[in-house]
């Protein structure tokens, strides 16, 4: 079985922490705040 997680990051320290551990950067989201993006990474793992 597969879990997958996703993760809507901001701050560019938490960013360089989820590439280090694994996780792919999948996309962006625009205008949920003003001048404030935000990107979306994703990591996939097995469940036993």
């Amino acid at each position: 079985m597969e879990f997958r997680s996703f993760f809507f990051i901001h701050d560019k320290s938490m960013q360089n922490i989820f590439s280090t551990n694994g996780f792919v950067r999948s996309g962006i989201i625009e205008n949920l705040d003003e001048d404030d993006s935000k990107i979306i990474f994703y990591i996939k793992k097995l469940r036993a």
